[in-house]
């Protein structure tokens, strides 16, 4: 049996956490990839079982960068909604990723019921697992608290 899952993709292991325990916490399964090459493997070989419902990537990232990973997925799972979570953004990085069909662009540090909206968006408010009780606030803290040697607050 397949579960909705989404795949983060990022090479930073505390990002990829905190991303993992806002969606785990608004009700999905989460796979993680640390880089565009892994992730497109990962999904070659049937995301370990799960039905991806959206693949939330990083840009810059080590062997496949996120604008290149991006670019396969777009070819070869043209259904797969796409996000975007960088710590670097960059208007004509956006745009043209915009331009691809990505269907978000959003920036670190997030704060959770955002990231929660966004994938929410991107998935046609398709619920986990068929739950219908997925809540609209992934939690009630900012990121910044989740994880505060990355983001401190000001």
């Amino acid at each position: 049996m397949t579960r909705n899952t989404i795949l983060i993709v990022d090479d930073e292991r505390p990002v990829r956490r905190v991303v993992r325990l806002v969606l785990t916490k608004a009700g999905y399964d989460v796979i993680e990839a640390d880089d565009g090459a892994m992730a497109i493997e990962m999904m070659h070989h049937g995301g370990q079982g799960h039905r991806l419902l959206a693949v939330i990537c990083d840009v810059e990232m080590p062997r496949m960068n996120g604008v290149e990973a991006i670019e396969q997925v777009r070819r070869e799972f043209p259904a797969t909604p796409l996000l975007v979570l960088t710590g670097t953004p960059d208007m004509s990085v956006a745009f043209d990723l915009l331009k691809q069909g990505i269907a978000g662009y959003l920036l670190k540090p997030f704060e959770p019921q955002t990231l929660v909206a966004a994938v929410e968006r991107a998935t046609g408010n398709r619920r986990p697992n068929g739950w219908a009780g997925a809540p609209r606030r992934a939690a009630s803290f900012p990121f910044p608290y989740i994880f505060p040697r990355l983001w401190p607050s000001d």
